[in-house]
């Protein structure tokens, strides 16, 4: 499958593999002109994005991801379903396997963890999402 994007200088169409697509910068072959893929992710990933998230993932982007997202409210109350709604489904998988095996062997610890599950996705919530949406990764949390 190939991937293109333009050169920042010159604007030529550069092709890219899906071995160039996991690189973090390629090179234009008309002007020599270094071209950051990272940062074209970024924008073609966000523009449809609400206004909160598209300043978050840039904020993310700039900091190189030391960042990793504000207090995510609605991800703190919506839980799992927040997580679905927006495309992240490895973390409420794994969390539903756990947390129906906890409920069906000890319902108060189950219950615990539900809470935890929660307010850490609320903590982590936008830096799910960011990589489910420019990174194209699920992670577990």
């Amino acid at each position: 499958m190939m991937l293109t994007t333009k050169c920042s200088q010159c604007g030529m169409q550069l092709e890219l593999s899906s071995e160039e697509t996991d690189k973090q910068e390629i090179a234009c072959p008309e002007c020599g002109s270094v071209n950051d893929l990272k940062n074209e992710n970024l924008e073609q990933a966000i523009p449809s994005l609400d206004t909160l998230y598209r300043s978050e993932f840039r904020r993310i982007h700039r900091t190189s991801e030391e960042y990793q997202g504000a207090w995510n409210t609605w991800a703190n109350v919506g839980g799992v379903f927040w997580a679905l709604a927006h495309g992240i489904w490895l973390s409420p998988l794994v969390f539903g396997v756990t947390i129906i095996i906890l409920l069906l062997v000890m319902r108060p610890l189950g219950v615990l963890i539900l809470l935890g599950y929660h307010a850490n996705l609320g903590g982590r919530g936008t830096w799910l999402y960011y990589n489910s949406v420019v990174k194209k990764k699920q992670l577990i949390m």
